[in-house]
């Protein structure tokens, strides 16, 4: 479908007055329209000054992102690519993953989108979370095995992905609740077996405390373990403080090694 008369009237002033136009002013989707437009047509100088002015919209304090819905991310998404700018479009994603994890937005849009462009950040992410949200539903199986519908619309390798990253997860919540994350002594630490004993006695305590948050989610779990064993009177009690403060840190390494390693839990290598 041909652009509409608007989009035209957008790109023909823009064209006209385009350096004396403060970008600020312009409503995002006739910025956008213009970007567009000026992209199709070849425009080079209009690019050159609508590009930056998007950019400079998009990452201001006051983004429009921060309550955009999903259409606006891709619109701004396939932009930034239509452009090649890598540092808007990374830009572009880090804001919509943080909405997507805030529960602000439906993880399944931004899922089709990555895999459409061949964005990896976003396409792990979005996996992740529409795994959390269709196990927190309680009916992941029977969805995944679900034939692509209006509204359901992944493909059957798409379903795959996402069953694989729902059984990894199981599986790897299973073996981490029991087993906690290493952490460095204190050098002042005179009974580190002690200390190493009530680490995983607590760990394990804080990993089987009851929560509405499925098993698979395990960044959220690893969240709320820490919560608890922040609190944990035991573990003050039983470790020596630089080592319950390494103990501690080491929670937040396991998240950070789960959230780097999402794709492989999907197979998306």
């Amino acid at each position: 479908m041909g652009p509409t008369v608007l989009q035209i009237r957008h790109l023909i002033h823009a064209f006209t007055n385009y350096p004396n136009l403060d970008i600020h002013n312009i409503p995002l989707d006739q910025l956008f329209n213009i970007a567009e437009l000026a992209c199709q047509y070849g425009l080079a100088n209009i690019k050159s000054w609508v590009i930056r002015g998007v950019e400079a919209v998009l990452n201001r304090g006051d983004t429009p992102l921060r309550t955009s819905p999903n259409e606006l991310f891709i619109r701004a998404l396939r932009i930034a690519t239509s452009y090649n700018h890598l540092p808007l479009r990374n830009s572009i994603e880090a804001k919509w993953i943080t909405r997507l994890y805030w529960n602000q937005l439906s993880p399944l849009p931004a899922l089709l989108e990555a895999d459409k462009l061949g964005l990896p950040n976003l396409q792990r992410n979005s996996y992740y979370l529409h795994m959390v949200e269709r196990a927190t539903m309680g009916d992941i199986v029977e969805y995944c095995r679900q034939s692509p519908s209006s509204s359901s619309p992944l493909s059957h390798e798409q379903r795959t992905h996402l069953l694989e990253g729902y059984y990894s997860f199981a599986a790897y919540w299973k073996k981490t609740s029991l087993s906690p994350p290493d952490f460095m002594p204190s050098p002042e630490c005179v009974g580190h077996a002690q200390c190493l004993a009530a680490w995983r006695m607590r760990w394990v305590m804080a990993c089987s405390q009851p929560s509405l948050t499925p098993d698979v989610d395990v960044l959220k779990r690893l969240v709320l373990v820490e919560s608890v064993l922040k609190g944990d009177e035991v573990l003050m009690a039983c470790l020596d403080g630089a080592c319950r403060m390494s103990a501690l840190a080491s929670i937040s390494r396991k998240r950070a090694e789960v959230s780097r390693s999402l794709h492989h839990h999907f197979d998306l290598d």
